[in-house]
């Protein structure tokens, strides 16, 4: 003997509760998700303006640094060339300046290039 037992009122109220479930899911993880987003910008915000601000500086100070240089070595040359030999070389602290105001310029330029390629 066989007996049926009507489940559609279960099955009905299982499949509800089914759909309402993953719907009231997908909106949580949408708003968690739009929330993070929206905090997210604003924690990164300081972080990639001063990215942009060291930026600027470093290509900014590049030519402040190099010009005055140039112009101490133009100078000392108008001298060295009106005087003769510069004096000064003879007991090496002019040369050695020279020297390295030479490697100071060298050493701007290129470090400002390589800072534009990784930005850019």
């Amino acid at each position: 003997m066989y007996i049926f037992l009507n489940s559609e009122r279960e099955l009905s109220t299982f499949l509800t509760f089914l759909l309402a479930s993953v719907g009231i899911s997908i909106a949580g993880l949408l708003l968690v998700f739009c929330l993070v987003v929206f905090f997210s910008k604003k924690a990164v915000k300081p972080v990639a303006e001063s990215y942009e601000k060291q930026k600027r500086f470093i290509t900014d100070a590049s030519p402040e640094i190099k010009t005055p240089l140039t112009i101490i070595d133009a100078n000392t040359e108008v001298i060295e060339m009106t005087n003769g030999e510069n004096p000064v070389c003879h007991s090496g602290t002019g040369c050695n300046n020279k020297r390295r105001r030479s490697y100071l310029k060298a050493a701007c330029l290129p470090s400002v290039r390589q800072c534009n390629q990784i930005w850019n």
